[in-house]
């Protein structure tokens, strides 16, 4: 593995997902994103606090992967939502299966599965 290409990335990924948690984008608590990433509270303010120091550190493969397949639903959403709407589509809900009258959040923090997580990405990027 080239790990010093790869500076970073962990870093870069949990800001982002911070980032992301706002309440005028996701609109997630820090407890439904620990729930996304299958981690801890405390993990999840280790790794913030390491970023904000500008440290670099290692995610675990799942925790890695979980951030990989959310970034691809938010790629998925700014390439298919109407401009100015990438955000409001994770939270509006849809009769649309998988979602069957939730949001994208409802689906993905009653089921934080892998192949939830998938599901979704998959299916906001087949609108593409």
């Amino acid at each position: 593995m080239l790990d010093n290409d790869m500076t970073g990335i962990e870093r870069t990924a949990i800001e982002w997902l911070e980032t992301m948690r706002s309440e005028d984008r996701w609109n997630l608590t820090t407890d439904e994103m620990c729930i996304l990433l299958a981690t801890s509270i405390e993990q999840y303010q280790a790794w913030l606090e390491l970023a904000a120091d500008e440290v670099d550190f290692k995610l675990d493969e799942n925790t890695l992967m979980r951030a990989s397949v959310l970034a691809g639903v938010h790629k998925a959403l700014a390439s298919t939502a109407p401009s100015g709407q990438e955000y409001t589509f994770f939270n509006r809900a849809s009769k649309a299966s998988p979602f069957d009258g939730r949001t994208a959040k409802e689906l993905l923090l009653d089921d934080p599965s892998i192949e939830n997580l998938f599901l979704v990405r998959n299916y906001f990027g087949s609108r593409m």
